[in-house]
């Protein structure tokens, strides 16, 4: 069954692919989430390092192609450009953090946008933690203008923590990643929960949050911080006051 899977995703990659080729409305996105699903299918089939490699660099080849993609149609100022930019341009530096833990070595294609691709994983590893920094600056005055809400915010901390903690940081700079992480959840838990009480308890993004906020929480006190406030539990909550 799993190698059915994985042939059935590669005749989705293959479609999805000249769909795209054709002019067909599809959009870089789906070419990724088809490659990724497809990569995850391979390794779980593979019978050696090698094959693991050879389909982590079959979804590196197709990283980089939309990252050239997304690149143009961000210098072409075409709508969401910038999201898509970033967005291909994060897949492609973890898919090659990946390929290098896996002891394979990318090949020797620089990125079409000009920038230099480090050779090292330590500096791959720096770069994704600055490029999910530019991503959440630029969201941030998105933000500031009223033009995203604080689960944007969010979703962006999601991949900015971890990227942080890889690419390195001392024990206390890592309670205050993780103590930022848990307050944004917090707001956006607490923002939620109105919305979420207004539709009889049926939001769907309001339970999300919650494992978000709690996920967040079990890494700050694992990493030796205390939750900054105590609060009171909303209505729905069973326990009594909690530590934030």
């Amino acid at each position: 069954m799993t190698r059915a899977r994985r042939d059935a995703l590669r005749d989705l990659l293959k479609v999805t692919q000249e769909g795209l080729d054709a002019g067909e409305p599809l959009h870089g996105g789906h070419v990724l989430d088809a490659s990724r699903a497809l990569l995850q299918a391979e390794l779980e089939v593979a019978g050696g390092q090698a094959e693991r490699v050879a389909a982590l660099r079959r979804h590196l080849a197709v990283t980089r192609k939309e990252s050239q993609l997304a690149a143009k149609a961000f210098k072409e100022g075409r709508p969401n450009g910038w999201k898509n930019d970033y967005q291909t341009r994060a897949e492609r530096l973890t898919t090659e953090i990946e390929l290098r833990r896996h002891g394979g070595t990318p090949p020797d294609i620089k990125p079409a946008s000009g920038e230099a691709v480090p050779g090292d994983l330590k500096g791959l590893l720096i770069a994704r933690r600055n490029l999910w920094r530019e991503v959440m600056k630029a969201w941030k005055e998105v933000f500031d203008e009223r033009g995203c809400t604080s689960e944007v915010l969010l979703a962006v901390s999601r991949h900015l923590v971890p990227a942080e903690l890889e690419a390195g940081c001392s024990p206390s700079e890592r309670i205050a990643l993780l103590q930022q992480h848990f307050r944004l959840a917090c707001e956006v838990e607490e923002l939620l929960a109105v919305l979420h009480d207004a539709l009889g308890g049926k939001l769907v993004e309001f339970y999300v949050t919650r494992a978000e906020r709690l996920r967040a929480e079990v890494e700050l006190r694992r990493a030796g911080g205390k939750p900054a406030k105590f609060i009171e539990p909303l209505p729905r909550d069973p326990e009594q006051k909690q530590e934030r």
